[in-house]
């Protein structure tokens, strides 16, 4: 019976052997790190926060004069 890990950041999952184990299964929710920042710049006085899938998009706001903010290898250019 396969075993089930749940894992609430990615950072997390490079503690669980999953190389070597053929009967587990890790479902990863990311959701508590979106929907703390998404809350904190509503109540700083965003009025809509716009989630895209890539950097690139990203820097396509902000280009646009949209205010832009990420977790992920964020580098300002």
């Amino acid at each position: 019976m396969p075993h089930i890990n749940i894992i609430l950041t990615p950072a997390e999952f490079e503690f669980y052997n999953v190389h070597h184990q053929s009967n587990n299964i890790i479902v990863i929710i990311d959701i508590f790190r979106a929907t703390s920042t998404i809350v904190t710049a509503l109540a700083n006085g965003a009025r809509s926060v716009i989630p895209v899938p890539t950097i690139e998009i990203a820097k396509q706001y902000k280009a646009n004069g949209y205010l832009v903010a990420g977790e992920k290898k964020w580098h300002t250019r």
